[in-house]
């Protein structure tokens, strides 16, 4: 970025998300796509940028880990991925762990892994749980399209419509580029 260091006080990084888009993608069109064989030196490199233009004063959760350690805890951060802990998901969270109690920080170990990994198939790992173990597929689900009228009759379920702003406004997208490209019809 053209900035010198610490020149602002609040940066927003919004990188592009998309990682496998086709290269005929709205999505990608419109938002770019990370390269699939860079986009985590990509991300670090961002963010390495947007903490150099930060102001220190910006710096909040740097602050915060700080001010943690000065009150006597210690303190580690890491990024979990759920499904290596037996959720049906694989997305990953933020975790902090701080204890001011003399004892070592102890993060989990992974209980769950690939089906075909050594880990599993030797019995030192359960199998990732898919998510189609988990949904109930004999419950009625309603189509995001459909009216509160419509659900009620065809399912007799009392549903919310029309759904929030900014779901409806995507909704309307998509079925605004889905009609152009021929696959939706009112």
């Amino acid at each position: 970025m053209p900035f010198k260091d610490n020149t602002f006080q609040l940066v927003v990084y919004d990188p592009p998300h998309l990682i496998n888009a086709g290269e005929s993608s709205w999505l990608a069109k419109k938002y770019g796509k990370l390269n699939s064989d860079t986009w985590r030196q990509d991300l670090k490199q961002g963010f390495n940028e947007c903490m150099r233009v930060l102001e220190d004063k910006g710096k909040t959760f740097d602050k915060f880990v700080s001010q943690l350690k000065n009150l006597g805890y210690d303190v580690e951060f890491n990024e979990l991925t759920a499904c290596d802990y037996g959720a049906p998901t694989k997305r990953k969270r933020f975790f902090m762990i701080t204890r001011c109690d003399s004892k070592p920080i102890v993060w989990p170990e992974p209980t769950h892994g690939e089906r075909n990994s050594k880990a599993v198939l030797n019995g030192l790992l359960k199998p990732y749980v898919p998510a189609y173990e988990c949904i109930d597929f004999s419950l009625p689900c309603p189509s995001i399209f459909d009216t509160s009228e419509e659900i009620k009759e065809k399912y007799g379920l009392r549903a919310v419509r029309p759904l929030a702003d900014k779901t409806m406004k995507r909704i309307a997208m998509y079925q605004i580029i889905t009609s152009l490209l021929g696959l939706y019809q009112t």
